[in-house]
C-alpha cells in the first residue's frame, strides 16, 4: 500500500482530493491531511508517507520548503505541487527539488488520476530496485570490491549521504582518510541496436581499469563502480592535489575517446565534482557530478564537465504541454507529417531557449515521451514502455539522437492507434464505401469522405489506395460508370437521364469518362447490351 500525504491551507481543496479519485483502486491510502507546512512536517515524520501532494503557497511554511525539509529527512518521497499561479520560478525551483509534477488548480480529475498512476508506478519501482539492491547487497557482502560498490549504489539510491567517514569505512570497507574528496561519473553512450549488453559488461570493466589505474597512484583511495551506461565513482586524495586529479580525468577522457576503433559504436564523456574536505557530503558530490553530466548534450563530451549552470527561463509544463496539445491533432489527423512538425517545434522550442541546460533538455524530451505514453499507450503496457524510453534516452549523447528517440516513440503511437481504430468492427474505410455506394450521384468530395472515416484528408487519401487499389476520384468514377451501365441493360432509360442519375451534369463529360473506362460510347454500349425498344438519344 501506498501512502499519500495531502497538504493544503484550504479545507475543501484537501477534501476534494481526497474524493477525487478512488485512492484504494490504485493500492493507495490517504494517511493523512495537514493544513499548513508545520502540520504536514509532524504528520510524515509520524506516518513516513510515500507520496505528498502539497499547495505551493501556505502560511508559515511553503510547499517548496515543505518538499526541501522532508526531502533531507525522507530521500525516497514523491512530491506533487499544486498552484493555483503559472510562475516560472516556482517551477523552476519545482525541477531543482526532484518534484515529480506541478499541478494547477482548479484540479482536472483525469490529470489528477494519471499523474498520481504515473507516480504509483515509478514507487514500486524503486521498491522493486530497492529490493533487488538488498539482496545484491547480501550476496555481495563477502567480496570487498562489491561491498564497496554498494556504498556508490546507496549514494545513486539516494541513501547513505550523511554518513561519517568512519562509518563509510567501517560498512562498505573503504580506506578514507582525512584530505580531499571528490565525485565522478563515467558515461557510456551507444544505440542498443549496435552495442550489446555483453559488449557493454567488458567494456564497463576495461574502462574500470583504465580509470583507476592512474588514479591509484594520485589517490589514498579510489573507486569506480558501473551500472549498465554509467559509471560511479570517488577518489580521496592528499589535500592540494586537486589541480592534479582534475588533469588525470581530463586525460583518462582523453584517452577514451582518442581512439574509436578500441570501443566501436560507445561514445564517453566525463564529470568531475568540486573538492570538499568533508566526507560527509561525498555522497551529495556523486551525485552533483550524476546531474552535469546532462550538460553534455549541450556543450558535448569532448571537454571534462566540472560545473553545474543556473536553469534558464524555460516552463517545461509550457512547452510540453503545447507538444502535446499539437501531438494530439496529429493524431486526429493521421499524419506523420504533423507528427514531426510537433517534436521539432519542441525542439526548436528547447534548444533556442537562452541558456538552456542539459538538465532542462534531458527533462523535457523525458517528459514529453512519458506523457505520451501516459495518454496513448497501452495502460497495461505503461511502465514497461516508460522504463525503455527513459533507458533509450540516458543513452543518447547529443540533442539530435534525443529527439530522435522522442519521434520514433511518437510515430510508433500513431501507427498503433492507426491499427487499433483499423481493427475495430466499424472499419473507416468500410465506412468510406458504403457511404460513397450510397451517396455517388451526389456530389460528394474527398474532404467529405474522409471527415466521416476520421482520417485527413491527405492520409485518407493515401491509405484509402492501399485499400482499395485505386484514388478517391477513380474509385467514385467506378461507382457511377458501373451503375451507368446496370442502367443502360436494364433500363429503358435515355442516355441523358442516365448521365444525371449517376451524379454527372454534363452530358459530354459523361460520355467521355463512360468510353473511357468502359471502351465504348454510352449509346454503343446500349446497342450491344441493353433492352431493346428503348431510346439512345
Amino acid at each position: 500500500m501506498i501512502k499519500v500525504l495531502i497538504v493544503d491551507d484550504e479545507f475543501r481543496v484537501c477534501q476534494l482530493i481526497c474524493n477525487l479519485i478512488d485512492w484504494g483502486s490504485l493500492d493507495m491510502q490517504i494517511i493523512g491531511v495537514a493544513h499548513n507546512g508545520i502540520e504536514a512536517r509532524e504528520l510524515a515524520r509520524e506516518t513516513v508517507p510515500d507520496l505528498v501532494i502539497t499547495d505551493i503557497r501556505m502560511p508559515g511554511c511553503t510547499g517548496l520548503e515543505l518538499v526541501e525539509q522532508l526531502r533531507e529527512i525522507y530521500r525516497s518521497v514523491s512530491f506533487i505541487i499544486i498552484s493555483g499561479y503559472t510562475n516560472f520560478e516556482y517551477t523552476r525551483l519545482a525541477i531543482q527539488y526532484g518534484v515529480s509534477d506541478y499541478l494547477l488548480k482548479p484540479i482536472d480529475k483525469e490529470e489528477l488520476l494519471a499523474t498520481v498512476t504515473r507516480i504509483r508506478h515509478e514507487i514500486e519501482a524503486r521498491r522493486r530496485e530497492q529490493a533487488a539492491t538488498d539482496r545484491m547487497r547480501r550476496s555481495f557482502f563477502n567480496d570487498q570490491l562489491k561491498v564497496r560498490a554498494c556504498y556508490l549504489m546507496d549514494v545513486k539510491n539516494q541513501k547513505s549521504l550523511s554518513m561519517t567517514m568512519d562509518q563509510i569505512n567501517r560498512e562498505y570497507r573503504f580506506a578514507f582518510k582525512q584530505g580531499g574528496f571528490r565525485g565522478f561519473l563515467v558515461k557510456m553512450d551507444y544505440d542498443p541496436e549496435n552495442v550489446t549488453y555483453e559488449t557493454v559488461q567488458a567494456v564497463s570493466l576495461q574502462v574500470r581499469e583504465q580509470v583507476l589505474q592512474p588514479l591509484r597512484r594520485l589517490c589514498m583511495e579510489c573507486e569506480l563502480w558501473f551500472e549498465d551506461s554509467v559509471g560511479w565513482g570517488c577518489c580521496n586524495y592528499v589535500s592540494g592535489m586537486g589541480a592534479q586529479i582534475k588533469e588525470q580525468m581530463t586525460q583518462c577522457l582523453q584517452e577514451l575517446r582518442m581512439n574509436p576503433n578500441i570501443y566501436p559504436h560507445i561514445s564517453f564523456s566525463m564529470a568531475l565534482s568540486a573538492e570538499t574536505e568533508n566526507p560527509y557530503n561525498l555522497g551529495e558530490q556523486i551525485l552533483s557530478a550524476r546531474s552535469m553530466i546532462h550538460e553534455r548534450l549541450i556543450y558535448g563530451s569532448k571537454s571534462l564537465l566540472t560545473r553545474h549552470f543556473p536553469f534558464s527561463g524555460l516552463s517545461l509544463p509550457d512547452c510540453t504541454g503545447s507538444f502535446l496539445r499539437k501531438y494530439r491533432i496529429a493524431l486526429e489527423q493521421f499524419s506523420q507529417e504533423a507528427v514531426l512538425a510537433a517534436v521539432e517545434e519542441l525542439r526548436k522550442t528547447v534548444l533556442e531557449a537562452p541558456g538552456i541546460t542539459g538538465q532542462e533538455l534531458y527533462k523535457a524530451v523525458s517528459l514529453a515521451g512519458d506523457k505520451l505514453l501516459e495518454n496513448w499507450g497501452v495502460a497495461e503496457n505503461y511502465e514497461q514502455e516508460k522504463n525503455e524510453y527513459q533507458m533509450l534516452c540516458t543513452l543518447s549523447g547529443t540533442p539530435e539522437e534525443l529527439f530522435q528517440r522522442l519521434y520514433a516513440l511518437a510515430l510508433r503511437l500513431l501507427d498503433e492507434t492507426i491499427r487499433r481504430r483499423a481493427g475495430d468492427e466499424t472499419h473507416p474505410f468500410l465506412m468510406a464505401k458504403q457511404f460513397m455506394e450510397k451517396q455517388y450521384m451526389d456530389n460528394i468530395s474527398l474532404e467529405q469522405v474522409a471527415s466521416i472515416a476520421g482520417f485527413s484528408p491527405n492520409y485518407f487519401s493515401s491509405q484509402f489506395k492501399q485499400e482499395t487499389g485505386m484514388g478517391f476520384q477513380d474509385y467514385l468514377t467506378m461507382l457511377r460508370i458501373n451503375r451507368a451501365k446496370e442502367l443502360l441493360r436494364s433500363t429503358n432509360l435515355s442516355i441523358s437521364e442516365v448521365c444525371y442519375q449517376v451524379g454527372y451534369q454534363d452530358i459530354r463529360t459523361f460520355n467521355r469518362v463512360f468510353k473511357r473506362v468502359a471502351a465504348l460510347r454510352p449509346g454503343e454500349f446500349k446497342k450491344l447490351y441493353g433492352t431493346s425498344g428503348g431510346p439512345v438519344r
